[in-house]
């Protein structure tokens, strides 16, 4: 059972539906997604904004995955 973004992200690596270097983005991206809620700097939302194609791609193909997993 996962309680918590990241232990969602560690769960669905353990059981395969995303590998380690998808796993490790979608940790980052959990680290962004909380710096966003708490610095408000310019200098990070750049950071953050140049990653969010990826992360974009990221969840179509973890979405895509977990369908193909239960078989819709």
């Amino acid at each position: 059972m996962c309680a918590s973004p990241k232990s969602c992200f560690r769960a669905i690596g353990d059981i395969g539906i995303v590998d380690e270097a998808e796993t490790e983005l979608a940790l980052r991206m959990t680290d962004d997604r909380n710096d966003t809620v708490h610095l408000y700097l310019e200098s990070v939302a750049v950071r953050i904004y140049s990653r969010l194609n990826a992360y974009a791609s990221l969840m179509e193909s973890t979405m895509a995955a977990m369908s193909k997993r239960i078989g819709t």
